[in-house]
C-alpha cells in the first residue's frame, strides 16, 4: 500500500509530461522560425513582414526594433505595402530608426497609394498638423475620407473634424477629391 499522497504520485509524470509538451513546442517553434528566416532570407516579403513583427514584439526573439526595421525595409523596398505602412512607422514614432517625420510621410505615401487605409489615415493626421509636409486641411481630409471609405473606422472622427474646418466650397472639392483618390487607390482585395 502506498504511504505517498495521491497527488504527489502524479507531481512527477505531469512535470514530465508538461515538460516534454513543450519541448516538442519549441521544436516546432524552432523550424518554424528557421523555415521563416529562410524564405525571409530568399526575398520573400511576407516572411520578412513576419520577422519584423516578432522582433517588433519580442516573440520568440529578444525585441529589437532595429532589426524590425531591416526587416520591415526589406519588404517595404519590394513595393509591399504593408512593409512601407510599418517603415513610416517606425519614423513616425523613432523606434528602431531615427524619428524622420519627411521619411515617415514618403513611406506613408508609397502604402496608402497601394490602398493600405492606416497609412491613409495617417497621411490625413499628418497633412492636418503639417508633420513632414506643408499643413493641408483640405487633403487632411481627402485622405481621411478614403481612410474610412476604404474600412479604417477609427479615421471617421478626424474627417468629419477635419470637414468642419472647410468652407462649403473647400469641402466639395476636396470630396470630389476624395472620390477620385478612393477610386485611385482602394483597399486591396485579398485572394
Amino acid at each position: 500500500m502506498h504511504k505517498t499522497p495521491f497527488y504527489k504520485r502524479f507531481t512527477g509524470s505531469i512535470f514530465l509530461a508538461i515538460c516534454l509538451l513543450q519541448s516538442a513546442s519549441y521544436a516546432y517553434a524552432a523550424k518554424d522560425w528557421a523555415e521563416i528566416r529562410t524564405k525571409a532570407e530568399q526575398g520573400d516579403a511576407k516572411s520578412q513582414l513576419s520577422l519584423a513583427s516578432r522582433y517588433q514584439d519580442g516573440d520568440g526573439v529578444v525585441q529589437n526594433y532595429k532589426e524590425s526595421v531591416a526587416w520591415s525595409r526589406k519588404a517595404a523596398e519590394q513595393g509591399d505595402a504593408e512593409g512601407q505602412y510599418n517603415l513610416g512607422y517606425s519614423y513616425s514614432s523613432g523606434k528602431g530608426v531615427a524619428k524622420d517625420e519627411k521619411q515617415a510621410f514618403a513611406w506613408f505615401s508609397k502604402a496608402a497609394e497601394q490602398g493600405e487605409s492606416a497609412a491613409q489615415a495617417y497621411l490625413g493626421i499628418m497633412y492636418s498638423a503639417g508633420i513632414g509636409v506643408k499643413k493641408d486641411k483640405s487633403l487632411a481630409y481627402v485622405w481621411s475620407a478614403v481612410a474610412v471609405a476604404n474600412g479604417f473606422d477609427a479615421a471617421t472622427n478626424s474627417r468629419n473634424d477635419f470637414a468642419a474646418l472647410l468652407s462649403q466650397p473647400e469641402l466639395d472639392a476636396a470630396q470630389e477629391l476624395a472620390g477620385l483618390y478612393f477610386e485611385k487607390f482602394p483597399k486591396p482585395v485579398v485572394k
